[in-house]
């Protein structure tokens, strides 16, 4: 079975130890026009109706010099070139990928996603220290 999933990096605090923690949404959206960057701003990262999961794949250093590397050129090698702007990082797709699927996955067959968990605070994997830090 293929399951697809919409991609995109979210930025968030390191430490979450609010109820709800804000955070910036940056990806690429299938627009009439075309393939569209949109960067947008959340409330409470933890509980969006529309997230699955999230994976940490890097610590931030310089959380401009990031939006701005988003902005031109989303991707991960564009962050991986640029050196600056993450430090503790996994930035290799062939790694994260088949990590993030067979995350997700293991979430769906738990019925984690039914209707009545949207709302909850999201499974979070960190693959720098390859945990789950919230199930």
């Amino acid at each position: 079975m293929s399951l697809n999933y919409h991609w995109g990096f979210l930025i968030v605090p390191r430490q979450e130890k609010a109820k709800a923690v804000p955070g910036t949404h940056c990806h690429v959206k299938n627009s009439p026009r075309g393939w569209v960057y949109e960067k947008r701003a959340f409330t409470n990262t933890r509980s969006t109706a529309s997230l699955l999961v999230r994976v940490v794949i890097a610590k931030i250093t310089d959380k401009k010099r990031l939006l701005q590397i988003l902005r031109q050129i989303p991707g991960l090698e564009a962050i991986k070139q640029d050196g600056k702007c993450v430090g503790t990082t996994i930035l290799d797709w062939s790694t994260i990928e088949p990590m993030v699927r067979e995350y997700a996955a293991a979430k769906t067959t738990n019925r984690r996603f039914t209707t009545g968990n949207m709302f909850t605070p999201k499974p979070t994997f960190n693959i720098l220290e390859r945990r789950e830090t919230n199930p």
